[in-house]
Parts: C-alpha cells; sequence; structure tokens
C-alpha cells in the first residue's frame, strides 16, 4: 500500500507504472480518474473512498467482496 499524499500527487505519474501489486491510495480529488486504485474523501461527515476497478485489475490486486460493499465502485 502506498500513501500518496495530495501535495505529492505530482509524482504519482511516476510512480504508477511500477509494475508490482501497489495498492495507491489518495485523498486527492481525481486521484482514481489518473489511475489510482483507492481514493478517500468525506461526504455526510463521514469517510468514504472509491476503488478503481480497471487500475486494481491492471495490478493484479483482488480486493475482498466486503471491502467492495461499502465503495463506490469506478470502472
Amino acid at each position: 500500500i502506498v500513501l500518496i499524499e495530495s501535495t505529492q500527487i505530482d509524482r504519482f505519474a511516476q510512480i504508477k507504472t511500477q509494475p508490482s501489486a501497489i495498492l495507491f491510495v489518495s485523498d486527492s480529488t481525481g486521484f482514481i480518474e489518473q489511475g489510482g486504485t483507492m481514493e478517500y474523501f468525506i461526504a455526510n461527515n463521514k469517510l468514504r473512498f472509491a476503488v478503481n476497478m480497471k487500475a486494481a485489475k491492471e495490478k493484479g490486486l483482488i480486493l475482498s467482496s466486503k471491502l467492495l460493499r461499502i465503495a463506490k465502485i469506478v470502472e
């Protein structure tokens, strides 16, 4: 798991091509549209997260069905 802080989002383009199964997580708006695996955000005063299934599959990650039930899924 690699946490990409919003201040370091520019470096993500350099490291997202790593061949290993890395779960990239960030709170930066639009992170999953840039190829990140998981983006967390606040909605209705609750911590929520979105999962980029395409990015997860490309990295060979298998995510728990329990985790995916509570996530916002982005293809």
